[in-house]
């Protein structure tokens, strides 16, 4: 049995989990089910932090070789 979750975040970006059991009936339960929706939304929100803060990384760079380039150009 394979179970495949697809999730789009709000930068339409997409992810999906592909789970596969050949072994054993009734691993995905309603319970597991809940259980992996919550931790595939959980790694979702992982994402789209970590891209935020990889773009709030870029900005203060930026804004820091601004304020360096104003206090040098202030200094002469």
């Amino acid at each position: 049995m394979g179970l495949t979750f697809l999730n789009c975040d709000s930068n339409n970006s997409t992810f999906s989990l592909y789970l596969e059991n050949n072994l054993t009936t009734g691993v995905f339960t309603s319970d597991r089910l809940q259980v992996l929706k919550l931790l595939i939304a959980q790694a979702a929100i992982s994402l789209e932090n970590a891209r935020l803060y990889e773009r709030l990384a870029d900005y203060s760079e930026i804004l820091e070789r601004k304020v360096d380039g104003c206090l040098s150009a202030n200094q002469l």
